[in-house]
């Protein structure tokens, strides 16, 4: 197993032992949650929709959606979440997990066709990842012509 390979599998360990105790402290405030990834989600489509308008049944799709993604309270037609830990998440953050269809995958390797998508989101995933690269690639090739990508990192290692 490579490094980078490694580096990623280690991440994804601790990420899901963080987000388990995190689970066990939000009980009861899960409608707080909720409230606060609504107002993120909010802000993500008004900027979005400064360059292009967003259709109501728009196909949206979150790479990287981790335990409280901005695809949960997105507004938009198909909605879905994309995260390794997928599983794991819905039944940790059910409230919130379920508001869109969610499937365990990587995002250097999208289950998906090319072009499926009018909104791409990927917010602060690839520098977690095995293959940044990959990511990018992958997120172009499903992105409809025309389409909105927001991709967003916070870079606090050489990627």
């Amino acid at each position: 197993m490579n490094l980078r390979r490694k580096l990623a599998q280690r991440a994804l360990e601790r990420q899901l032992a963080y987000q388990q105790n995190k689970a066990q402290h939000l009980r009861g405030h899960e409608d707080e949650v909720i409230a606060a990834m609504t107002k993120s989600s909010r802000r993500v489509r008004n900027l979005l929709e400064q360059f292009q308008p967003i259709a109501k049944d728009a196909r949206v799709i979150e790479v990287g959606s981790g335990a409280h993604g901005l695809i949960f309270c997105f507004d938009g037609g198909c909605r879905v979440g994309v995260d390794p830990l997928a599983v794991d998440y819905s039944n940790l953050f059910p409230r919130w997990q379920r508001r869109a269809h969610t499937i365990a995958a990587v995002g250097e390797s999208l289950p998906f066709r090319d072009q499926s998508f009018d909104v791409v989101i990927c917010d602060n995933v690839v520098d977690h990842a095995e293959s940044p690269s990959q990511i990018v690639r992958e997120l172009v090739r499903i992105l409809a012509p025309s389409g909105l990508l927001y991709f967003t990192v916070n870079v606090h290692h050489s990627v």
